[in-house]
This record gives C-alpha cells, sequence and structure tokens, in this order.
C-alpha cells in the first residue's frame, strides 16, 4: 500500500471516509481544489488535479469463489500522478470506450486477462487492452477504465475522491491546512503517504499473528538447542573432568560448550534461510478489510531478512546452550574421574 503513495499527492474525500470505496465528493466541489496555492501544473498548463471514481466489481477466481477487485474510473490526467506505474503490454484505455488496464497482479491470477480478451464486469462486457505494473504496490490489483464510462455504467454522480500533485513534498502541510481552512471545499485532504498507511493498518493482525507464530517456534527451537546440548554435556563428563583437572578454568569450559551451540545454531540458521529462498517471489492474496477489494502481494525476502533470521538463530543458541554450558561447569571433579 505504502509504495503505491507518492510523498508530492494529496487525496481528498469526504470528512469520515476510511477509504475512498466509502467516499463521495461532489462535482462542483472539484474547481475550488484547483486555486489551492501548491498544486503542480502540468505539461499543459493545466492543474495536476485527478478526480476519480472507485468501485467494487465481482470476478471469479479460478478456483470458483468470487470476490470484490477494485474497478477505477481515471481521466487521462492520473496517469501523470503515478510516478512508477509502467504500462508492461498494450496501451491505455481510450475514452468513453469499455476498455480496461489491469494491473499485473490479477492478471497473474486470474484467467482471461490477457490483452485482447474480453470478460463481463457488471452489464457491461469490457476488452482488457494492456496491463500495467507499479513496483509491486497495490496499484497491480487494480483495473482502470474510462472515468465516464465507468460513472454512466454504476450511475455515479460524485466522484470517491479527488488526488491532487504538489509542487514538492514541503507544500503538503501548507495545501492540507489552506483545504482544512476554505469553506467551499468541504473535504478531507490527507498525504497519499498517509492515506496509504491507513489502509495498511489491517495488516497488522496478520503481523501480530506472524509474531506470535515466530515466538513460540523459537521456543521450541530453544528447548531445542537446551536438549542437545545437555545431552552433550552428560556424555562428556569424564571429558570436561579432564580438562578441568588439567588446568582449564570454568569460563573457558563455559565458552567452550557455548561456541558449540552457537556453531551448531549457525548451520541450523544458514540451513533455514536456504530454505526460505525459494519463497521469494511467492504471490499471496487477501482482502483489506477497510475498503472490502482483493489485493496481491509478493514475498520479499531480502538479504537484510536473511541476516536477521541468522542472527536470530545464533540468539536463539546461546539461550538455549547457557544453562548446559553452566552446568558443565558445576560437575564435581573427583566423582567425574572416578569414571575414567
Amino acid at each position: 500500500f505504502t509504495r503505491a503513495g507518492s510523498d508530492r499527492n494529496v487525496i481528498l474525500v469526504r470528512h469520515g471516509a476510511s477509504s475512498e470505496t466509502a467516499s463521495a465528493v461532489a462535482r462542483d466541489l472539484v474547481p475550488p481544489v484547483r486555486t489551492v496555492p501548491g498544486v503542480a501544473p502540468g505539461p499543459d498548463g493545466r492543474e495536476l488535479v485527478s478526480p476519480e471514481l472507485l468501485v467494487q466489481c465481482l470476478m471469479k477466481r479460478p478456483e470458483g469463489t468470487r470476490v470484490n477487485i477494485a474497478l477505477r474510473g481515471v481521466m487521462p490526467v492520473a496517469y501523470l500522478l503515478r510516478d512508477d506505474l509502467a504500462i508492461t503490454q498494450g496501451r491505455r484505455p481510450r475514452a468513453g470506450t469499455d476498455e480496461v488496464l489491469v494491473g499485473a497482479s490479477l492478471a497473474r491470477n486470474f484467467r482471461g486477462l490477457s490483452v485482447g480478451q474480453r470478460f463481463p464486469v457488471g452489464r457491461m462486457v469490457v476488452e482488457v487492452v494492456g496491463h500495467m505494473e507499479s513496483r509491486g504496490s497495490s496499484l497491480e490489483s487494480e483495473m482502470w477504465i474510462d472515468h465516464d464510462r465507468l460513472a454512466v455504467e454504476y450511475r455515479r454522480e460524485a466522484y470517491s475522491s479527488v488526488r491532487v500533485r504538489l509542487t514538492g513534498p514541503d507544500a503538503v502541510p501548507g495545501f492540507v491546512k489552506s483545504v482544512s481552512g476554505d469553506a467551499r471545499i468541504k473535504l478531507q485532504a490527507v498525504s497519499e503517504r498517509d492515506y496509504y498507511s491507513g489502509l495498511e493498518s489491517g495488516a497488522d493482525e496478520i503481523r501480530g499473528l506472524g509474531l506470535v507464530m515466530a515466538f513460540f517456534m523459537g521456543c521450541g527451537a530453544v528447548f531445542g538447542a537446551m536438549n542437545t546440548m545437555y545431552q552433550a554435556v552428560s556424555g562428556r563428563t569424564r571429558e570436561l573432568a579432564t580438562l578441568r583437572a588439567v588446568g582449564f578454568s570454568r569460563a573457558s569450559v563455559l565458552w567452550a560448550i557455548l561456541l558449540e551451540a552457537l556453531w551448531l545454531c549457525g548451520i541450523g540458521g544458514i540451513v533455514g534461510c536456504l530454505l526460505a529462498l525459494p519463497l521469494t517471489g511467492w504471490e499471496l492474496r487477501t482482502v483489506n478489510i477497510k475498503s472490502m477489494t482483493e489485493i496481491g502481494y509478493r514475498l520479499s525476502i531480502a538479504p537484510s531478512l536473511l541476516m536477521r533470521g541468522w542472527l536470530l538463530s545464533l540468539a536463539l543458541g546461546v539461550i538455549g546452550g547457557l544453562l548446559p554450558a553452566w552446568q558443565s561447569t558445576r560437575i564435581r571433579l573427583v566423582d567425574a574421574l572416578r569414571q575414567v
């Protein structure tokens, strides 16, 4: 979600609306927005203000279930406000037609969305004329169509939102303040980054569940390391006593056991990282609880994430090996050497 936002963009929605699908912006509110200081001009000199309509349309997944997909009605100016949007196949939809531009994530996960294919949307039968990518952002889970054609089909007289490109990121606070103080514009203005961060809040539950699972798996790993090292210590009682007898200190024996635990867990961490690498690029889909539309995302396993995982395995090794290492220093030399 945050990848879909720009530091220079501001989105205007109805007061109290948590998402574009729950918002309605009257058409007569758009002209005053163009007069607010800070709006950037486009190549033709007109203000970069993009009124947009976002609706939900039902589509059937390959396994037969139906899900809500975001269908966005846009004008040509909308493409100028998305810096990272790239059309990888085909072209943009033409005005007044039933042509759609499909996000790359949708094209990968739904049948019948190749360029040139047609499929029903409501009472329309639309034609796919292009695919778009946007660095893996939520835009890749949307379909774009001409705004006027969508408004007629869904009988919408209002926009869902208005996007505005500003002269720079430093102009965002001033623009938001000007909109809130302008009696003509009865809308809520928020930076695009903050808006998409709000939509991302639904991921906190997924992240929390993942952390809970990781905690219990980490506890299991600690007990596994502890059991392994206890067995190692109990099987080397005579050897450890011999080391103490020839002059090795308790600290040296303790560090030897801890280093062995680190070595074993370090190897296990490397194996775990190697097993995780094939998951890179694996695509999953979920429903955003605020927009109630399906979103696709890909797992990304960066080198920094692998390093954190490996360091965590070392930390678990230290925790699991500490008690066995401490026990190895408490062995009574006389009792242990009698077994020699």
